[in-house]
């Protein structure tokens, strides 16, 4: 599992995710994160963390621990055979 900081981020970041946006919307998302002196960083990334927990399951950082996975499909499989 990753570490996190006091506000929530990983520590050790490895991954970057470039995208496309309308320039009109970049330049409002990062005049509301300035006037809010939020990182626009970090308000993406809180709305990647919601939008994992609400259409996730609040499951994907279990599925990097093999055994917990493992005990997971486990008990599914017992439930389906009982």
């Amino acid at each position: 599992m990753l570490q996190q900081n006091n506000k929530g981020d990983s520590v050790n970041k490895t991954s970057a995710l470039r995208i496309r946006i309308d320039p009109n919307l970049h330049h409002q998302f990062l005049e509301i994160c300035k006037n809010q002196e939020r990182p626009a960083s970090q308000v993406i990334r809180d709305f990647m963390r919601q939008y994992v927990q609400l259409y996730g399951g609040g499951l994907q950082l279990e599925l990097f621990n093999v055994s917990e996975s493992f005990k997971i499909v486990s008990n599914v499989a017992r439930k389906m055979d009982g």
